[in-house]
């Protein structure tokens, strides 16, 4: 078994400034849920309803855990009649299996190489890859999402099976963290050496100073030394 762990740092209220929260008070020992909304509210309520689904199906295989947490999730956020993007990873046999919906993202750096796992689901993207020219003020294009919790169009992305080793790293950010930061500074945030909450930190302050810090919402995820067997 691969032994990981993982911080979230996400804000509070607006007028307590912003927090640091243990990744264990917003995510299951199997499965970790990120989403990004307008209001915590909104990203709280999708987060419980994903993580209790998680909760009354532990027989599930790992594509069949993520299809249905998001699924809740996506059902909890339609009554509020509001969209917001996702992204949940389970670890299982030695390997991340990797859902997300809208701009939420996954990276992954292995030794020196990082690497984005997912694209984003915006009305850009689709545009580009359906080879249309875009309009010269199309730059809200790059923010309004084509799919996402709460939505008609909520079917989640799967990533491949991805295999991990000691020493890699995970990260889940919403689209306003890469709007934010690019490539490089992430790269150097993972590689530099910290721990997954102060990494977190430096990551958010860093975003912070780059614009409004009212959504930034991140995941990290350290793989460690293999546990070894009970009972050896």
């Amino acid at each position: 078994m691969i032994d990981f762990t993982q911080a979230v740092w996400v804000p509070s209220a607006p007028t307590d400034g912003h927090r640091r929260v243990c990744a264990r008070h917003h995510a299951a020992t199997r499965l970790t849920v990120l989403t990004t909304g307008d209001q915590e509210g909104s990203a709280r309520l999708c987060v419980n309803a994903a993580i209790g689904y998680a909760d009354e199906n532990t027989d599930v295989t790992a594509r069949a855990l993520l299809n249905g947490a998001i699924r809740r999730a996506s059902q909890a956020l339609s009554r509020r009649q509001q969209v917001a993007a996702a992204v949940a990873i389970t670890i299982h046999r030695q390997q991340a299996h990797i859902a997300h919906l809208g701009d939420a993202q996954a990276w992954h750096l292995h030794r020196s190489r990082l690497t984005r796992l997912t694209t984003p689901h915006t009305v850009e993207t689709a545009m580009h890859r359906k080879q249309q020219p875009l309009p010269v003020s199309a730059s809200i294009y790059s923010t309004m999402l084509n799919r996402g919790l709460g939505s008609r169009e909520d079917q989640p992305e799967y990533q491949e099976p991805l295999p991990l080793h000691t020493g890699d790293w995970l990260l889940l950010c919403g689209g306003e963290v890469t709007q934010r930061l690019n490539p490089l500074q992430l790269h150097e945030a993972l590689a530099s050496g910290r721990g997954p909450d102060a990494m977190c930190t430096h990551l958010a302050e860093q975003a912070v100073h780059s614009g409004d810090p009212s959504t930034i919402v991140l995941s990290a995820i350290q793989i460690g030394i293999p546990r070894p067997a009970r009972g050896r």
